[in-house]
């Protein structure tokens, strides 16, 4: 069993699919500190390239240890996002996504294929959206609506507010949170005068939430010293993650898919297949062999008009229809001065869609 990066070479069977098919396409050699490998099939990446929307997201749990993570990319199929891409990486910095990506568009040039998504979908990693938006400069480049969601909820957690906002006599910090995520549904063009609208009416306790709520996703910082006669004024610092990265109003009014957890749930599935945390590595080159080929099976069952189960409950769906009929008429909502309602009511419902309310979470910001 190689115990380090130089003494792995990956050779058949493992380079390949249960049917023979190569599955191993890239892999940047032994002597790389930056190891990368990507599996994926030519089917899988003329699905990708179909796909106007890219999903991705890295685990952890699965990967052998000489490994840092495992990345997947997902792509839409008659209705499903389903994996197309697997990709093993030792490190989770912007060189080495740019790389990933770049070679991952190289490999459907190989195959005479285009990959030009026009929405690339991930956690709200810096380093992630980084080379996407490098590598992809026509997408939009956008964040999970439900990792900003899990955001906003540690912050206020972390401010002291948990047991004000599940007070069932005094609804006020409820409200107020609620109305900050639904700023999320409303048109991009909108959100610094509707979070100041709202603001003027914030309890004051949320004022740490609200600080970071325009810090972080709306208007940045403003420069700490001031001008001098010799001296221009500094630069106001952008926000970490502007009204782009997780404003939804248009993936919602297009029908669109809002969050990654089609993504995540998928790796949920695999770590609950292969039980174990840090396989060996060829049995996790194994275990993803027989993800491919039920991958498989699951897109010629789907090709062949059978009906497979849609991962939404019932009540997500419902709520789901809800919220895009809400948004719908935001212009309705606006002119007749409800818009407290319109994001408190939205929000509501995207609780019960997203599980706003972790009590804590290991993603990175």
């Amino acid at each position: 069993m190689p115990s380090n990066l130089v003494d792995i070479v990956i050779v058949e069977p493992y380079t390949t699919t249960t049917a023979g098919e190569r599955f191993l396409q890239f892999d940047s050699g032994p002597g790389d500190e930056d190891r990368i490998l990507i599996f994926t099939t030519r089917e899988n990446l003329r699905i990708l390239c179909m796909s106007a929307i890219l999903f991705a997201d890295g685990t952890f749990k699965t990967v052998p240890n000489m490994f840092l993570q495992m990345y997947s990319i997902h792509g839409e199929f008659h209705g499903h996002v389903v994996p197309l891409v697997f990709c093993l990486t030792v490190r989770k910095n912007e060189d080495t996504y740019r790389r990933m990506y770049s070679e991952l568009v190289r490999l459907c040039e190989q195959f005479h294929f285009r990959l030009h998504p026009t929405i690339v979908m991930q956690d709200y990693e810096l380093a992630a959206m980084n080379a996407a938006k490098a590598i992809f400069p026509n997408a939009q480049i956008k964040g999970c609506l439900f990792h900003f969601s899990q955001s906003m909820w540690r912050k206020l957690a972390s401010s002291g507010l948990r047991d004000a906002f599940v007070d069932r006599d005094d609804s006020t910090i409820r409200d107020n949170f609620r109305e900050l995520l639904g700023l999320a549904f409303v048109p991009i063009a909108d959100v610094e005068i509707r979070f100041e609208e709202i603001n003027r009416d914030m309890h004051r306790d949320m004022e740490p939430v609200v600080k970071h709520l325009e810090k972080t996703y709306i208007r940045g910082e403003a420069p700490p010293r001031r001008a001098t006669r010799r001296r221009a004024p500094p630069a106001p610092v952008a926000p970490r993650f502007p009204p782009p990265t997780w404003n939804v109003y248009d993936l919602v009014r297009d029908g669109q898919q809002r969050t990654n957890n089609n993504v995540e749930g998928w790796h949920g599935h695999f770590q609950r297949m292969v039980v174990a945390h840090h396989l060996n590595l060829w049995r996790f080159l194994g275990e993803l062999q027989k993800e491919q080929h039920d991958q498989e099976l699951k897109r010629n069952q789907l090709l062949g008009g059978h009906r497979i189960k849609d991962p939404l409950p019932a009540i997500q769906k419902r709520n789901h229809g809800m919220i895009e009929r809400m948004v719908d008429q935001y212009e309705l909502y606006i002119r007749e001065g409800r818009l407290g309602e319109y994001l408190r009511g939205i929000s509501y419902r995207l609780k019960v869609n997203t599980a706003v309310l972790p009590d804590d979470s290991d993603e990175e910001e």
